[in-house]
């Protein structure tokens, strides 16, 4: 009699063994299946959403091509390590758009990029990730910019976007190449509202360069760029254009050219990120003449109480260009996505890193064990436990 209750016992046993075991393998397969991941891509952009505590990706191509282009939006979130495809309502539709996050407003500003092959973008699209909706704003004036990549940052004291630089298409431009732009702009969200804010002193036209804004001097922080898509070429004075280190004030509206220590190499394409833990200008990567390869492997920081320049020597070992990055100010941590693969120059990348000033160090981010591998490893321990039970109750 116990032998028969025994047996029944140990068959209950089986049945709900072989039970979870399936499920949790239905379970980790169908994550398996749809894990997300961003496509590889350059032409993209990223910024922090201090609100949701996310990084916002926007755009891209997946190759050299009109045909490449995504407009897709993607967020991710560091403290799990997963991104999110947003599926949101409304999309700018352009390719090379630059966005700044307005953490007044809690809204992503997207300005500029392309439409189509040549076909410049004078759009300006906001972002709101709580409605998870692209809204086209419409404002009454827009600036004459937005071919390739132009940049924008949030002035968090004065509560406007800024833009310098950019390009109109290159059919305006009877040798072929795409006029470039020295203008500064400003926008403002709660009046939706561009206002030129051009002077006579200010940086050269460029595209390809980088803008942050630095809250503990209240200061846009801009370095690098090309004076045409691609090239890297002389400034009207003579120097290399790229070199110099910029700081805009939007209170006095002057455009400060800063005597620095030391210049990084004249670079484009590059990414910059304010770390506002460390009060540093992070700058990675990009594309310079002087490596044989094209490409940066160089990590600096710049204080601009200082006015100081520092190449770093962190751990992690990588070269990069048309990348982007964003400034977690949550977990202090710099993300890095996208680029151009260092030794195949047309292969494109979706490595994400993450640099840490403090342990200076950079590290390739490799997803955790996911519950669908927890789950796999479970079900197999499982299935061995369903298989000595089985062996028992035929004894």
């Amino acid at each position: 009699m116990n032998k028969m209750k025994n047996e029944k016992k140990a068959r209950i046993i089986y049945a709900v063994v072989i039970i979870a075991s399936l499920l949790l393998l239905t379970i980790g397969s169908s994550q398996l299946i749809f894990a997300a991941t961003p496509a590889k891509r350059i032409a993209h952009d990223m910024v922090y959403d201090s609100a949701s505590q996310k990084i916002i990706l926007y755009g891209g191509e997946k190759d050299f091509n009109v045909e490449s282009w995504v407009f897709d939006t993607w967020s991710f979130d560091y403290a799990t390590n997963t991104w999110t495809k947003m599926e949101p309502t409304g999309t700018p539709y352009a390719t090379f758009s630059a966005l700044a996050y307005d953490s007044e407003s809690d809204k992503i500003i997207a300005w500029g990029g392309m439409h189509a092959d040549e076909v410049v973008s004078d759009q300006t699209w906001i972002y709101d990730y709580d409605d998870n909706t692209w809204t086209n704003a419409e404002p009454a004036v827009t600036p004459p910019l937005g071919l390739t990549s132009s940049s924008i940052a949030y002035d968090s004291e004065s509560d406007v976007v800024i833009v310098h630089g950019g390009g109109l298409t290159k059919d305006e431009n009877p040798d072929g190449f795409p006029i470039l732009i020295n203008q500064t702009w400003a926008f403002d969200y709660n009046t939706n509202t561009w206002t030129n804010m051009t002077i006579a002193s200010h940086p050269v036209g460029r595209s390809a360069h980088q803008m942050v804004y630095d809250t503990e001097s209240d200061r846009v922080i801009m370095f690098g760029g090309a004076a045409r898509v691609y090239s890297v070429a002389l400034d009207p004075t003579g120097k290399t254009m790229g070199q110099g280190t910029w700081a805009y004030d939007y209170n006095t509206n002057t455009w400060e050219n800063i005597s620095v220590n030391i210049n990084p190499e004249v670079r484009y394409g590059h990414a910059m990120a304010y770390d506002s833990e460390s009060d540093k200008t992070i700058m990675f990567g990009g594309y310079y003449y002087l490596n044989t390869k094209g490409l940066a492997d160089e990590t600096w920081s710049f204080d601009y109480n200082t006015a100081t320049w520092t190449k770093l020597t962190p751990d992690g070992d990588f070269e990069r260009r048309a990348h982007q990055m964003a400034y977690d100010s949550t977990n202090d941590k710099i993300i890095l996505f996208g680029g151009v693969d260092p030794d195949q120059q047309f292969d494109l990348l979706n490595e994400l890193w993450i640099f840490d000033y403090n342990a200076n160090t950079w590290t390739l981010m490799t997803e955790d064990t996911p519950f669908s591998m927890i789950s796999f490893l479970i079900s197999l321990n499982l299935i061995v436990i369903a298989i000595l039970l089985r062996r028992r109750i035929k004894k």
